[in-house]
C-alpha cells in the first residue's frame, strides 16, 4: 500500500460522505466497488476506514441515532 492509494480512497470516501452520513459497511462496500478502477486493495480500504473513524466521520452508533431521530420526526409530521 502506498500513501497515494490511501489518499485516493480517502478522497472517494469524503465525496461519498458529502451527501449524507454513512455506515462503516456502506463505506467499505463503496470503496470495494471503486478499488479496481482506482488501484487499491483491501488493506487500503481498511486503513481508510480506520482513518475515517479517527476523524469521527463514520460512527455507526451515531448513524443509528440520527436515523431513528429522523424517522421519528417524519412520523410525527405525518400525523399533523
Amino acid at each position: 500500500m502506498n500513501d497515494e492509494s490511501l489518499q485516493k480512497a480517502l478522497n472517494l470516501s469524503y465525496f461519498y460522505l458529502k451527501f449524507r452520513p454513512r455506515t462503516e459497511q456502506e463505506i467499505r462496500d463503496y470503496l470495494a466497488r471503486k478499488a479496481q478502477r482506482f488501484h487499491f486493495d483491501e488493506n487500503t480500504i481498511h486503513d481508510a476506514v480506520d482513518r475515517l473513524k479517527e476523524e469521527k466521520l463514520i460512527n455507526d452508533e451515531e448513524f443509528i441515532s440520527l436515523y431513528i431521530r429522523s424517522k421519528l420526526t417524519i412520523s410525527h409530521q405525518s400525523l399533523n
